[in-house]
């Protein structure tokens, strides 16, 4: 049980089923019911505990919140999210750049429904979120890893994954394998790929590349996160993959996993539409 809930905690992207989410499912005569809602209660009172001695960690907020509203008691989860948000509150005094507390209020004004201040802090938190709608500028000066010169423009009229990474990024790695499912499956019908790696070393970065047989062009310039480009759009944590139209708009900044092939598919067929 525990580990379930160490996994929905922080690996929620890939955890599917959550207590909740179960709990929900139930019906009030079912045998397992009253069962469950004594795990529930408990599992309640442990990150009602963890939230004491972490007041600003927004899973654990998640998670109690979540289980709260399963249980019907939506007072209570508000009341958690007002108490967070002061919390929150407090910590951008201190420091107005605190990702932590810039997400957490962009998640509780979320939930309460005031989604002009979410994106407000959204945006704050994660700069590069302005871009989407936008046509993205190019960018000036920049060379591939084996130094011929690279732009945006070179590759208007395609759809473009510009895609910020690097090798010492786990998360990294497990969406190249996807990636490269979408390049093959589209790259003839106007879809391409531009990496920008934040690696340092860029033997390190060659040997990746020859050993995956990652075919795209990669932009490195060793600055990791201050190179210019990373500067340039914002970028604020990786993978970061700006999904471009076109025209050279920005579709989407969360390209990742499943969506990038639905978004990539949606995009080369209205073309051919």
């Amino acid at each position: 049980m525990y580990q379930w809930l160490f996994r929905c905690c922080y690996d929620y992207l890939y955890v599917t089923t959550r207590p909740n989410d179960f709990y929900k499912e139930l019906e009030s005569d079912n045998p397992l019911y009253e069962r469950w809602t004594a795990v529930m209660g408990k599992i309640q009172v442990v990150f009602e505990e963890q939230l004491v001695r972490h007041p600003g960690d927004w899973e654990i907020v998640r998670m109690l919140t979540e289980i709260q509203e399963a249980l019907g008691n939506t007072a209570a989860a508000e009341k958690v999210f007002k108490k967070s948000q002061k919390v929150y509150e407090k910590q951008l005094e201190q420091d107005a750049d605190d990702r932590s507390a810039l997400r957490g209020l962009a998640n509780i004004h979320e939930k309460l429904g005031n989604i002009e201040l979410a994106s407000e802090y959204q945006v704050k938190a994660d700069p590069s979120l302005g871009w989407v709608g936008q046509v993205l500028p190019d960018f000036s000066a920049a060379v591939d890893l084996d130094g011929t010169p690279i732009s945006l423009a070179d590759y208007r009229g395609k759809v473009v994954l510009l895609d910020f990474w690097a090798v010492w990024c786990g998360p990294c790695l497990g969406e190249i394998p996807r990636i490269k499912a979408v390049y093959e499956k589209y790259h003839d019908k106007g879809f391409d790929v531009i990496g920008v790696s934040l690696d340092e070393d860029a033997a390190v970065l060659r040997e990746f590349i020859k050993e995956k047989e990652i075919p795209w062009r990669q932009i490195f310039d060793g600055q990791k996160w201050a190179g210019h480009l990373v500067q340039q759009y914002g970028v604020r944590g990786i993978p970061a993959p700006f999904l471009i139209d076109r025209e050279g708009k920005v579709i989407s900044v969360e390209a990742r996993g499943s969506l990038l092939d639905e978004l990539v598919a949606a995009e080369i067929t209205g073309k051919a539409d």
